[in-house]
């Protein structure tokens, strides 16, 4: 049942009708008396002719973007439809947290008719990234006499999934240039050739004419060479996880987005040293973009750019980092598709594999790596959180193959739990998960990898500074 609330004016005309009353029974006058109770009379039918008009009111609200990213205009539409009789309206679309009005008005005052629709029509920015939910619709219910009102709250569930500013990922193209990075990279060399200047000496017959150093030439008053050394290049390729974990919604930056940006970083940067940089984007159970090495900058920019774009944020929580230990024996298309694609290269490991369904991201992955036959530099980008045995598993291949690799990996504290958070029961599962991280990141230290943790303020250049620091 709805409560009726009075207004200052009832308070007023209560107050006056009381008065009336007062003075004529001390002045004994009958018409005071008469016009008191014609005022008490007018409340109570006001009143009573206020509850009958009130009828259903319906609300829908519609969020005309499909996709919507952090400080980007959102355009909303919400409608009120009156049920009722002929009321007054005041009505306020509340915003969601972390937003703000940036066109038009949420909120109006409006007399409405039975039957009638009141649409409210705005633009909002979502200051940050992440799972938004609208609170609800405050309608306010006058009479005509403005002498009551009744609140209503409506809510209809309006969730949206807030992507971060495709702006913020862009600025990672503004990457230092070669010059400004003083980066040796040893591990690196292997089956392209390149030349590099070695150092200069005397000319001997068959040497190319365009290798002469003619400064040294002409100081030494003898023909100078260019001497260079040959080296091998791999082709490098940045695996980078797209699985749930690396799509927590709370906080400023997630995973993912920090993920593309190294990815950037580490592309601009390799390529300056004439690496071809290719890209495999992975989920739980498949490839999601695959890109052949290349030294075409642009391409894998715009790839890594638009792909937090089409990635559903998930709003998780941490879990535990233990994949499941219950062995299927299921025949279904899934499972079959994922025996067939590790098959050509994990015949006998094919048991060790607790849970088929969320595994075969990873292994098809390292399948079409190891297609032609080719030694590669890999750098897995990923959190190790979800399927953890299966990314162990797929890593130690790939180093038993002659594989170079870096693995560059994330701490989920740093991008999803605040000091509020820190219950008991979250403290025991990041414990749980940093435990298995750190035996299996000494498993891997042992197979030569680089390890490196990321925090949210690490960039590529940052990268080839620990992996050079580690080698010294």
């Amino acid at each position: 049942m709805l409560f009726i609330n009075i207004t200052v004016y009832q308070r007023l005309l209560l107050f006056f009708s009381i008065l009336l009353f007062l003075i004529s029974y001390l002045f004994q006058n009958i018409f005071l008396t008469i016009e008191g109770l014609s005022i008490l009379i007018f409340l109570i039918y006001t009143k009573n002719i206020f509850r009958a008009k009130i009828g259903n009111i319906i609300v829908k609200r519609e969020v005309l973007e499909k996709q919507i990213f952090a400080k980007q205009p959102v355009n909303v539409r919400t409608t009120i439809e009156n049920k009722g009789g002929f009321i007054k309206l005041d009505i306020e679309d509340v915003l969601p947290d972390n937003s703000k009005i940036f066109d038009g008005k949420n909120k109006t005052i409006k007399h409405i008719k039975k039957g009638e629709t009141i649409t409210l029509s705005y633009q909002i920015k979502f200051l940050s990234r992440g799972k938004q939910e609208f609170p609800g619709v405050i309608l306010k219910l006058f009479d005509l006499y403005n002498l009551y009102n009744i609140n209503i709250k409506k809510v209809p569930e309006t969730i949206v999934w807030v992507h971060s500013d495709p702006k913020e990922i862009q600025k990672a193209k503004r990457i230092t240039k070669r010059e400004h990075v003083q980066i040796d990279a040893p591990s690196l060399f292997g089956l392209h050739s390149m030349y590099e200047l070695d150092g200069i000496r005397v000319y001997q017959p068959g040497d190319r004419l365009k290798d002469i150093e003619w400064k040294a030439t002409s100081r030494l008053n003898k023909i100078m060479t260019k001497l260079f050394e040959k080296k091998e290049i791999l082709d490098t390729y940045i695996l980078l996880d797209c699985s749930s974990s690396m799509k927590i919604s709370a906080g400023s930056i997630s995973k993912i987005d920090h993920a593309s940006k190294i990815s950037i970083h580490l592309t601009k940067i390799l390529q300056s040293f004439r690496h071809n940089v290719g890209l495999i984007a992975f989920d739980e159970f498949k490839i999601i973009k695959k890109i052949n090495s290349t030294k075409n900058y642009n391409q894998i920019f715009k790839n890594l750019t638009d792909l937090p774009k089409q990635l559903k944020i998930d709003n998780y929580q941490i879990k535990k980092p233990i994949e499941s230990n219950d062995s299927t024996n299921c025949q279904s298309a899934s499972h079959q598709r994922y025996i067939s694609t590790i098959f050509p290269f994990l015949v006998k490991e094919r048991r060790m594999i607790n849970d088929s369904s969320q595994a075969s991201g990873i292994y098809e992955s390292l399948r079409h790596l190891m297609i032609d036959n080719t030694i590669k530099h890999l750098i897995f980008i990923t959190d190790m959180e979800n399927n953890i045995q299966s990314l162990y598993r797929t890593i130690n291949i790939a180093a038993k193959k002659g594989y170079k690799l870096w693995l560059l990996t994330f701490f989920s504290p740093f991008y999803n739990i605040t000091k509020n958070e820190l219950d008991t029961l979250k403290l025991e599962d990041v414990y749980m998960n940093f435990s298995i991280r750190e035996n299996i990141f000494k498993k891997l230290k042992k197979l030569n990898i680089d390890v490196v943790d990321l925090t949210p303020k690490t960039e590529g250049v940052h990268v080839f500074e620990k992996i050079r620091g580690k080698k010294k």
